[in-house]
């Protein structure tokens, strides 16, 4: 209860916390910017590389992930892709033919309703 009486006093004192100048315009700044993205831009229109998981027309393949937690495929192959749940779709040729693809194309789908 002593320390209680000691502390009131100081932290009346102390007032709201200020943020930094600098911080808050960099913040207000990355949120316009990234707002502005989301109205503007086409999502259908994005293209870009991915190197994730890589590629190839094995859809059956499976490999132990994460220390062995679980099992996933190995590959993402456009078979198994499916656009209205990944929210991307495989449109790599590469990835149809022999071999695993590390870099592929990949392409923006429709935004969801909602």
């Amino acid at each position: 209860a002593f320390r209680l009486c000691c502390a009131v006093p100081l932290l009346l004192r102390l007032g709201p916390p200020k943020p930094d100048k600098s911080v808050l315009k960099q913040l207000v700044l990355y949120v316009v910017v990234i707002a502005g993205i989301a109205m503007c831009c086409d999502p259908q229109k994005e293209t870009r590389l991915s190197f994730s998981q890589p590629c190839a027309p094995a859809c059956d393949v499976e490999e132990s992930s994460f220390w062995g937690g679980f099992r996933r495929k190995s590959f993402a192959c456009p078979v198994g892709n499916k656009p209205e749940r990944d929210l991307y779709r495989i449109c790599d040729a590469r990835c149809s033919k022999g071999s695993p693809v590390d870099y592929y194309k990949t392409c923006g789908v429709p935004a969801p309703a909602g």
